[in-house]
């Protein structure tokens, strides 16, 4: 990629890292939830080497995002597993980012005067009054 080697000439240590086999290392490495300063470390690179490399070949880039999915995706399996055995706070950390407008702290209030004297109240959210739900 980019420039032309010679007869002979050594891959650099990056595009030694863009075989299926090292990609697939790197998914594995990525999908334990380390940082990407760990993994740097691990591979014997600086963290500013990695991220050159990520720039420079897409397919570094990808394999470490699809790790980081994977160790998302078994963290998000974990809550959910935690929430549903009765697990309070992960219950509550659930509602508040999977159903938001309806389990956030912060409610939206409205006050206000017709100059009659009356004073109007609302509380919540469109979607509280409407019944709309979070669309996830």
């Amino acid at each position: 990629m980019g420039r032309v080697r010679g007869i002979g000439a050594s891959p650099s240590r990056a595009e030694e890292w863009t075989s299926p086999e090292k990609l697939e290392e790197l998914r594995t490495i990525a999908a334990r939830g380390v940082t990407l300063s760990t993994i740097a470390k691990t591979l014997g690179v600086d963290r500013s080497t990695l991220f050159d490399w990520r720039k420079k070949f897409p397919v570094i880039d990808n394999a470490l995002k699809m790790g980081a999915d994977m160790a998302d995706d078994a963290v998000e399996d974990a809550l959910h597993k935690a929430a549903v055995e009765g697990n309070i706070t992960a219950q509550i950390f659930w509602l508040k980012n999977r159903r938001s407008t309806r389990w956030r702290d912060k409610r939206d209030t409205e006050i206000s005067a017709d100059g009659s004297g009356k004073v109007s109240f609302e509380w919540g959210s469109k979607a509280d009054k409407t019944g709309e739900a979070d669309a996830k």
